[in-house]
C-alpha cells in the first residue's frame, strides 16, 4: 500500500482500544496514531466497500461540516415552525377581527331598527297630538264634531283666515256659525 505523496511504507494498524464506534453507527474511526512513514495522523473508516484511510484533520472537518449542516437544518425547521405558528396566530387574529366586525354590524342593525321604531312612535305621537288639537279646535270653529283622524278638515280650517267670510262646502261641515262665518282662534 502506498502512502499519500507516493511513498511506500509498512502499515502499523492501531490496537483494538484505539478503534471506537462512531456516533452515526455506520462508521468506525481510528483516533490512534495510524502512520504511513512521515505522514500525519490518518483516520480509518470501515465502509461497506472496505477500509478507507483519510487524514484525520479532513475527517474531523467533514464531521464538523456535517454537524453544522444538521444544526442549520434544525434551525431552519425551528424557523419554519415559528413561521407556521405566526401564520396560525395571524389567521386567529383575522377570524377574531371578522367576528368583531360581524358583531358591530349586528349592533348597528339593531340600533337602526331601534331608531326606526322610535321614529314611528314619534310620528304616531305627532298624529295623535294633531288629532287632539283638531278635536279641541272644532267647537271654536262652530263644528259639533271632528271625525277622528280627519286631517283634511284640520288643514282646511288652517287655510281660512280669522273672520273670513269664505264659506266651506256644505258637505264638509255639519254646522256653520250663526254669522255664517268661520272664526278660527
Amino acid at each position: 500500500m502506498s502512502a499519500p505523496g507516493g511513498q511506500a511504507d509498512s502499515l502499523r494498524l492501531p490496537s483494538e482500544r484505539h478503534v471506537t464506534m462512531c456516533s452515526r453507527g455506520a462508521k468506525r474511526r481510528d483516533k490512534g496514531s495510524l502512520q504511513f512513514g512521515s505522514c500525519s495522523h490518518l483516520a480509518l473508516r470501515i465502509c461497506p466497500g472496505g477500509l478507507r484511510f483519510r487524514p484525520l484533520e479532513e475527517e474531523e472537518e467533514e464531521e464538523e461540516e456535517e454537524e453544522e449542516e444538521e444544526e442549520e437544518e434544525e434551525e431552519e425547521e425551528e424557523e419554519e415552525e415559528e413561521e407556521e405558528e405566526e401564520e396560525e396566530e395571524e389567521e386567529e387574529e383575522e377570524e377574531e377581527e371578522e367576528e368583531e366586525e360581524e358583531e358591530e354590524e349586528e349592533e348597528e342593525e339593531e340600533e337602526e331598527e331601534e331608531e326606526e321604531e322610535e321614529e314611528e312612535e314619534e310620528e304616531e305621537e305627532e298624529e295623535e297630538e294633531e288629532e287632539e288639537e283638531a278635536a279641541a279646535a272644532a267647537p271654536r270653529a262652530g263644528l259639533t264634531s271632528v271625525p277622528k283622524g280627519s286631517m283634511f278638515l284640520w288643514s282646511l280650517l288652517r287655510e281660512l283666515h280669522v273672520g273670513s267670510s269664505a264659506h266651506p262646502p256644505a258637505d264638509v261641515f255639519e254646522q256653520r256659525t250663526a254669522s255664517d262665518e268661520i272664526a278660527i282662534c
